[in-house]
């Protein structure tokens, strides 16, 4: 069953607030015409002018599949500003399919011109293994690369290193210094690193009463992450009085700014009518907001609503889609059970090599082989298709579930 995350974020919750979440991208389902051919050629002034245009609705209807095609093409200039812009598209799915990879080496190929702003999502992507494999020492790398090119956010990033210890020694007293030139220039989400630090007690001594207040001047300032772990902060009583009624307000608003975490949580709340009318519809609407943001909890708890027919009629299409996606995401349990879906033919085609392949997933994640034997699949299956599975499964995992057909 759904459960909702009561837990505060231990400090790595600083890593989901930085400049990828707090760029209000939004991934946008444009129905675009198609790009304007047989135009003449455009100086680079005129590609940016009409990215702009496009970008913005200015003058022409907003189509950001447009604008995507002129950025691509100002991008064969290779300005590092332009690059950087055209990757954020990639990375955002702004006009275009996702693609980590693509975004990576286009960061990548601004970066090495000193590109402040790539250096930056650079650093950011090596930290969350995004498009790459995860190295903090490459991340605190581009975070001080970024920084002495006097990138802001770049402080707050390696505030985050110094109190994580991600690819440097820990450091509280530099973090707290990082955290305060961050927010000297403006940047409101160091209330969210300080008031991390004061909830934990790490370089200075443990308050929750203070780090309350900046966790509410960060989310006066519409920090959604500050919102949502007020709402952890009251549902659990962390150094308060347990008040659910005032948590369930902190999620509504971080929900509505966004946060995935408080849209599950409030998911559950509705789903179990803790504190509020059981309301089932609301509950998946709340899940499906999430999941669209590739929370694979949520991904998850659909499909287990989906497949059980335990709040609604069953339904084993939707079930494996959600499943599916959960998996992609690598939700553990969800590749289990996606395997038994394929193992089964339910909502899908049957299909023992795809079940294997993620039966075999779900048994190295969990550290867990007698779940191969025990299932019974490599009895019904030739040495071949058995070979396959392994295969594909090895594929899945090594490309961080980017190529699992």
């Amino acid at each position: 069953m759904p459960q909702i995350k009561t837990h505060l974020y231990i400090l790595a919750v600083l890593f989901m607030c930085q400049s990828l979440m707090t760029h209000s991208q939004v991934l946008v389902n444009n129905q675009a015409n198609r790009p304007e051919k047989n135009i003449p050629n455009k100086s680079l002034e005129q590609q940016l002018k009409l990215v702009k245009q496009y970008e913005e609705g200015i003058g022409v209807k907003q189509d950001f599949k447009q604008s995507f095609y002129w950025l691509k093409i100002a991008a064969e200039s290779n300005q590092p500003e332009v690059t950087t812009a055209l990757a954020k598209y990639y990375f955002f799915g702004k006009g275009t399919a996702i693609d980590y990879f693509e975004a990576f080496k286009l960061f990548n190929n601004a970066a090495t011109k000193e590109n402040a702003e790539a250096q930056n999502f650079l650093g950011e992507m090596y930290a969350k293994g995004i498009g790459v494999e995860k190295n903090n020492e490459r991340a605190f790398f581009w975070f001080t690369a970024s920084d002495k090119n006097n990138f802001l956010f770049a402080k707050y990033n390696l505030a985050n290193c110094y109190a994580l210890g991600v690819g440097v020694k820990p450091n509280p007293l530099q973090a707290q210094l990082y955290y305060q030139v961050a927010l000297k220039g403006g940047l409101q989400i160091a209330n969210l690193g300080l008031g991390s630090l004061h909830l934990y007690g790490i370089g200075t001594p443990q308050d929750y009463q203070k780090a309350i207040e900046y966790f509410k001047i960060a989310g006066q300032n519409n920090i959604k992450e500050a919102l949502h772990i007020l709402g952890v902060i009251y549902s659990a009583g962390y150094g308060v009085v347990v008040n659910r009624p005032l948590a369930i307000e902190y999620y509504k608003k971080a929900a509505e700014l966004g946060s995935a975490e408080s849209q599950f949580n409030l998911g559950t709340i509705h789903l179990k009518g803790i504190d509020v009318k059981k309301d089932v519809a609301m509950a998946i609407n709340l899940y499906q907001q999430a999941a669209n943001q590739n929370h694979k909890e949520s991904q998850s708890n659909l499909a287990q609503i989906y497949f059980h027919g335990e709040h609604t009629k069953p339904n084993y299409p939707l079930a494996f889609k959600y499943f599916y996606n959960a998996s992609r995401l690598g939700a553990v349990h969800s590749q289990q059970n996606l395997a038994h879906m394929y193992a089964q033919g339910l909502g899908t085609p049957k299909n023992n090599i795809n079940a294997l392949m993620w039966l075999t997933i779900f048994a190295k994640n969990m550290d867990q082989e007698s779940a191969i034997t025990d299932s019974n699949l490599t009895k019904i299956m030739t040495s071949q298709e058995v070979e396959l599975a392994n295969e594909l499964a090895k594929k899945c995992l090594s490309s961080q579930y980017k190529f699992c057909n």
